[in-house]
């Protein structure tokens, strides 16, 4: 019986304490979707994307034509000149991996490019929120990931008030 009770002031107390909060939520992607420097960004990063891509391919290119002509020469070579060609090819194959390393792994020159240039767009959607949130009295305002919340009121949504205010302070920025 106590145990019970003990519940029931726990639940209570928990149930009053979020009656007093205000918790709204924002779906980033969507804001940054909709954001012209965002956009902007990305068509950046793809062209860099693009351009290194082309660049990797080649390099796998030049292997394989080489392996292909080790494959036909095979029969002719010496064993010095093999030996010369199998260690060219693999040294392009270490290129590769390098490159690849370098450029598309996960602390590679594009991600680090992409950091870099929506860091000042990531620092303006921030203080979009956090304006909205002080303006409309939010003590939470919450990433919404599809995945993450399976439900949500559409009346505690503010993208569209932080999509706005966003617009609004790049335009300041831009003008000053």
């Amino acid at each position: 019986m106590k145990k019970q009770f003990i519940k029931i002031i726990i639940l209570s107390s928990i149930s009053f304490l979020f009656s007093e909060m205000k918790i709204g939520y924002v779906n980033a992607n969507e804001v940054l979707a909709d954001f012209d420097d965002a956009r902007q960004v990305q068509v950046e990063i793809e062209k860099e994307e693009k351009r290194l891509q082309a660049e990797l391919e080649s390099k796998i290119m030049k292997r394989d034509s080489l392996a292909m002509d080790y494959e036909k020469r095979m029969m002719i070579l010496d064993d010095e000149n093999k030996r010369l060609l199998e260690n060219e090819i693999m040294g392009i194959q270490s290129e590769i991996e390098n490159f690849q390393m370098k450029y598309f792994g996960p602390q590679g020159e594009l991600y680090r490019l992409n950091n870099e240039l929506m860091a000042p767009i990531t620092e303006l959607l921030f203080k979009a929120i956090e304006m909205v949130a002080e303006e409309r009295g939010y003590d939470f305002i919450l990433n919404l990931l599809p995945e993450v919340v399976l439900y949500s009121l559409e009346s505690h949504d503010v993208t569209d008030l932080v999509q706005k205010k966003l617009q609004r302070l790049a335009t300041e920025t831009s003008e000053d």
